[in-house]
């Protein structure tokens, strides 16, 4: 503002009102000195500069600045001849408030108190972008740009592989102990139990050629689930071309077993080579199931038969070859859901001991340190080398990080 004006004039006092309404941005600088040559006008602007009147909470500065013909002043000069202005009365009773010089040192002062203010929070914004850089470079894993480098990031992984390997393996034979793993290796268990449980029940309704008597039965055993016809774990081989021609995927489906009875077989086999009179549990169970049949029921809930019936139906004359005959099917009855059982136990161990847990090029062994040593340098690239997009990532994370660590230097000064 000059200094020979009214400053109750100046729209520029309402300007910085409302741009400032606190005033902590706000200071004062007056203009053109040389031309208050009234004493009145001289002690207006000296009221604003001693701060009596339109008080700013920044101040008031006053300059001197070269005249509008002035053309062939140096920088020097003008500085020399602004100091001889105002040496003389009455600006020479505040020299701090005068001259450019003296602004220059006020507003350094100004940068220096806002700057000292504001370096807690930008430090604390500083420090939180460089945390989330260097977590996200650490999530990208160490640099694979060779191949010494790829050979070492893929001998870690294996290495790891092979300990997670081997952990599941102890929990595997541990029996019970195996459901404390992991919640990936429960899911995997419990697909493998439940493929043997399918396997389990198809072979007990479909594995005999033939059956027993004139329909199927299931001799008091109960499924272990409704729909054990279909198996519960099926590959993507869309989501995983690369699977072709290694699993195989064709179905099969057991056949029925032939209409039964199989006793004609037996009576042939019988008669070809006779053995000994076999005595078994199916004798009994079948007796009890005649007496359950004539037993007659009291008050008490207990079942009880009457002698005359036990003394008809035992007193009942029965071919000896036609007892025998029964006695072997009872026999095989009870021999073949004892070597059932067995049978899908065994195809179970071997299925997971032999070709995925035991075997030397099963799946668990496939990669292991050894291989990746074998690997050449462009497979290693193939494998384990990083995409031109993580690497221009990379690049610029690190870059990001040394900017942030050398302004985080620079605020410690």
């Amino acid at each position: 503002m000059p200094c020979n004006v009214d400053i109750a004039t100046q729209e520029i006092l309402k300007l910085a009102e409302e741009a400032d309404p606190s005033g902590i941005r706000t200071m004062g600088v007056l203009t053109k000195p040389d031309l208050a040559t009234e004493k009145v006008t001289q002690d207006a602007a000296m009221d604003l500069l001693l701060e009596r009147r339109n008080v700013l909470k920044l101040g008031y500065h006053v300059v001197k600045n070269r005249s509008a013909d002035d053309d062939n002043s140096t920088l020097p000069g003008r500085l020399a001849d602004e100091r001889a202005f105002f040496a003389a009365p009455p600006w020479s009773r505040i020299p701090d408030r005068c001259g450019i010089t003296s602004l220059q040192t006020r507003l350094r002062e100004l940068l220096m108190f806002i700057s000292r203010k504001e370096l807690g929070p930008v430090k604390l914004e500083i420090e939180e972008r460089l945390r989330k850089r260097r977590a996200e470079l650490e999530i990208m894993g160490p640099a694979r740009d060779d191949s010494n480098a790829q050979r070492q990031y893929l001998g870690k992984l294996a290495t790891q592989f092979q300990t997670t390997t081997q952990s599941a393996l102890n929990g595997y034979y541990a029996g019970d102990d195996m459901f404390n793993q992991s919640e990936p290796n429960l899911k995997l268990i419990t697909k493998v139990v439940k493929l043997n449980e399918v396997f389990s029940d198809i072979f007990w309704k479909r594995g005999h050629k033939q059956y027993f008597g004139a329909t199927w039965d299931d001799e008091g055993e109960a499924s272990y689930g409704s729909s054990t016809e279909n198996s519960p774990f099926q590959i993507p081989l869309r989501e995983y071309p690369e699977l072709y021609g290694i699993v195989q995927t064709d179905d099969y489906i057991c056949p029925k077993p032939l209409k039964g009875p199989i006793m004609s077989l037996i009576e042939e086999v019988f008669e070809s080579s006779r053995g000994p009179e076999l005595g078994t549990k199916k004798r009994s169970e079948r007796m009890c199931k005649s007496l359950e049949t004539l037993a007659v029921s009291f008050t008490d809930g207990e079942g009880y038969v009457p002698v005359k019936a036990l003394r008809q139906r035992f007193t009942t004359d029965k071919d000896n070859r036609q007892q025998v005959c029964e006695d072997i099917l009872d026999t095989l009855m009870s021999y073949y859901k004892v070597a059932r059982k067995r049978f899908v136990d065994i195809v179970c161990q071997q299925v997971i001991h032999h070709f995925l847990l035991e075997t030397d090029d099963g799946p668990l062994r496939i990669f292991s340190p050894d291989l990746v040593m074998s690997l050449s340098t462009e497979q290693l690239e193939m494998v384990a080398g990083e995409d031109a997009e993580s690497k221009r990532r990379r690049n610029m994370l690190k870059q990001e990080i040394d900017s942030l660590e050398a302004a985080l230097r620079i605020l410690r000064f």
